[in-house]
């Protein structure tokens, strides 16, 4: 974040960090606090919880219910070569192909977090069960 605000600004990262901290520590005072009285509520009216489940089906079918994940190198080194992948990507497309939209640049970082999103969106990549 500090290297956006540096380059669109111009501004030295420390500006920034010095403005964020204050903000993101007050940020995280405000969701612990938010966190217990939902742990609260969902205790007393456990209609509203979700009791671990983050997603509610029918079937509830998960990974674990197919079989168990299994990783190992191959898998280690698929992980690499997609994000080393989606890193390059994301750097060709914030210095050649589309630096800025606008007149505003987009950080790589951004393009990063676009191209993982449009990947899981279109299920690009999918959990290999042994």
């Amino acid at each position: 974040m500090s290297d956006m605000f540096a380059s669109i600004t111009g501004q030295d990262k420390s500006a920034f960090l010095s403005f964020a901290m204050p903000i993101l520590a007050i940020g995280n005072v405000f969701a612990i606090i938010v966190a217990a009285l939902l742990d609260k509520l969902g205790k007393k009216k456990p209609g509203l919880s979700g009791e671990g489940q983050l997603v509610k089906t029918s079937t509830n079918q998960g990974l674990e219910e197919k079989g168990d994940v299994k990783v190992g190198l191959e898998e280690v080194g698929m992980g690499f070569m997609v994000v080393f992948g989606l890193c390059m990507l994301s750097v060709i497309f914030s210095k050649k192909i589309i630096p800025s939209i606008g007149g505003v640049s987009i950080h790589t970082y951004a393009y990063m977090v676009l191209f993982t999103a449009l990947c899981n969106i279109f299920n690009v990549f999918s959990a290999r069960t042994v």
